[in-house]
């Protein structure tokens, strides 16, 4: 993913060989279905004449009617011109309308050949993959902007479990689906599951063991066709519909969304567990953080290293002249940090241990390298015990630490 100014682009393309015949165009449309019947209407009205249809160049009067179903690309031209001294500054100002245009984005035509595209914003050429500004919030899970969006920055999801919302050893009549027992707020449910069973031949009197998957997949997530339903009321009244059974687990799944009782939500969680988030696979970042990289490793594959490994890596790390520059200062007082935790014996730990999985030894040996890493002066430490939970062969790492904290 790249970036460019619009004087970054005007450089690129004043690269090329002089006599070049070069096309300035906003790439409005990207592989989006429709007409585009009022989109280039309004284009016309504002000057311009030409359009990159689907690889063609074409008159913006001539325009096609478009295949509603299919994909299509089109780009506003924006002016043509060959590659020669003086061409800057009208270069500059295409470019510049182009970016207006389509939001940040330009694509120039070389020679009818080859397709050159740049972006404002830090995005992939071939896709419409896009990362907002690259900023420390991005990276946290604790903010709405590097949050994974389906798990909240959790790294897991709340999912109603098979296991926990049946009784193996009952049939469906006797109580083995968990939620219906004793539960006449669901009657009404157990009757949809009767009809449904009766209509695909599925026994409700034998233990749930014994049925097949298939018919256990249908009382759980639906069926895909309509069936015939006929529902009785607590007064007596009978009411007749045509629907698709909706199936336990999707049922509660809806009711947990829904609902805005507290009872209700509390008594669904009693079937659900923690499962891995199917998005970011328990990283709990999203798609645009974990796509920025440092050395092949993204922020999550850089936490779940030994604070040795990454010590190691950070040290070794390959970078160009301009991003030392950037990440000197931020690297040297990293591997500072990292180095006081490996010095309390702590090496072995990884960035993304939770503070809840820590032995109080561990807690303690951080708060010590926390002490030493932010240098006070004037100040008293009483250290109670602060070998314990170290390795003989940490003792004298812990003697040399503290001497610095002198």
């Amino acid at each position: 993913l790249a970036k460019q100014s619009v004087e970054e682009m005007t450089n690129r393309i004043l690269d090329l060989p002089e006599g070049d015949r070069i096309v300035v165009m906003a790439p409005v449309i990207e592989r989006q279905k429709g007409t585009q019947k009022r989109l280039t209407d309004n284009y016309m009205k504002e000057g311009f004449t030409r359009a990159y249809l689907d690889g063609e160049m074409i008159l913006l009067e001539e325009m096609p009617e478009l295949d509603k179903n299919k994909n299509h690309d089109l780009f506003i031209v924006i002016d043509r011109l060959i590659i020669k001294e003086g061409l800057r500054s009208r270069l500059y100002d295409s470019l510049e309308l182009a970016t207006k245009i389509a939001l940040g984005k330009a694509r120039v035509l070389v020679n009818d050949k080859e397709m050159i595209s740049f972006s404002q914003n830090y995005s992939c050429g071939s896709t419409d993959f896009t990362i907002p500004e690259l900023e420390p919030r991005l990276f946290s899970f604790n903010t709405p902007i590097g949050a994974c969006p389906y798990c909240n920055g959790l790294g897991v999801k709340m999912e109603i479990s098979e296991m926990l919302i049946v009784d193996p050893t009952r049939s469906l009549n006797d109580g083995g689906l968990l939620p219906y027992k004793n539960n006449d707020t669901d009657n009404l449910s157990s009757q949809e599951l009767e009809h449904m069973c009766k209509q695909y031949n599925i026994d409700m009197n034998v233990p749930i063991v014994e049925l097949t998957k298939d018919d256990m997949k249908k009382v759980f997530y639906g069926t895909s066709d309509p069936i015939h339903i006929r529902l009785k009321s607590s007064s007596g009244r009978i009411h007749e519909k045509v629907a698709k059974y909706e199936g336990l687990i999707v049922n509660l799944t809806r009711r947990y969304r829904e609902t805005t009782s507290e009872w209700i939500r509390s008594w669904i969680e009693n079937f659900m567990t923690d499962s891995e988030c199917p998005v970011c696979h328990g990283a709990r970042l999203n798609e645009a953080a974990l796509s920025v990289k440092i050395g092949g490793f993204n922020m999550d594959q850089l936490t779940r290293l030994s604070i040795d490994d990454t010590i190691t890596f950070l040290q070794n790390v390959k970078l160009n002249r301009e991003q030392q520059q950037i990440a000197k200062l931020a690297l040297q007082e990293i591997i500072s940090r990292l180095t006081f935790l490996q010095d309390v014996g702590l090496g072995y730990l990884t960035l993304a241990r939770t503070a809840g999985t820590l032995s109080g030894g561990e807690a303690q040996r951080i708060r010590l390298a926390t002490q030493i890493g932010s240098k006070l002066t004037g100040v008293l430490y009483v250290l109670d015990e602060p070998s314990i939970g170290l390795h003989q062969r940490d003792n004298a790492k812990l003697i040399d630490t503290l001497k610095k904290m002198r």
